[in-house]
């Protein structure tokens, strides 16, 4: 990726164009190689409600979609009490998930949500996990309101851009309407990122 990046830099440097360029990504990374031990393992919990829910788990972040939807609070309890004593499980219905994640209406999102901290993660099967994490990884999809290395890169250069300037963090909503002002393009109207936030980048 970096030396792809380079080429990519190395092409706009030979346009010899007043270019803006702006370097991103829509997350940011953890690095997992030396947290093995901070595993949560859920196979009782699954075995446990196979007949009455499906369970799509992605390490950080679990989602249950019940089968008969009478059996939501029945089953809501049973998770909560499986990871009773753990404070680094959060058990959600899912129009109760913090409102700042926007993450309540959308159809395909589970019925009940389960969610842990950074850097425990949920397997089925420890020995299955160890057995495909050998060496360096990392992930992503914690809350990124309290997890910092959830946040994206940004870097931005070019003949508009000040030069030697450090930012503080912002949320990657920012970036769009930025861009549309650079381009000179009208924004639309009721999005949530401002344009504000990011002009002071810009050499006057």
């Amino acid at each position: 990726a970096d030396e792809l990046l380079g080429q990519i830099m190395q092409g706009v440097e030979n346009l010899d164009l007043p270019i803006t360029t702006i370097i991103t990504a829509d997350h940011g990374m953890i690095d997992m190689t030396s947290e093995k031990g901070k595993i949560i393992i859920t196979e009782n919990l699954e075995n446990k409600l196979k007949d009455r829910a499906d369970m799509i788990n992605n390490g950080m972040h679990c989602q249950v979609y019940l089968k008969n939807k009478n059996q939501r609070e029945e089953i809501y309890q049973e998770i909560k009490q499986y990871f009773v004593g753990n404070s680094h499980v959060k058990v959600y219905k899912k129009e109760e998930t913090p409102k700042k994640w926007h993450y309540r209406n959308h159809k395909n999102i589970g019925d009940i949500l389960i969610i842990t901290d950074a850097p425990y993660y949920m397997v089925k099967s420890e020995k299955d996990f160890l057995a495909n994490r050998k060496g360096i990884w990392g992930t992503h999809g914690y809350d990124p309101y309290v997890t910092p290395e959830m946040m994206a890169i940004f870097y931005a250069f070019g003949n508009k851009i000040k030069e030697n300037n450090e930012i503080k963090p912002f949320e990657n909503i920012h970036i769009y309407p930025f861009i549309n002002y650079i381009l000179g393009v009208e924004n639309p109207k009721n999005i949530d990122g401002k344009t504000k936030v990011l002009t002071p980048i810009l050499k006057k």
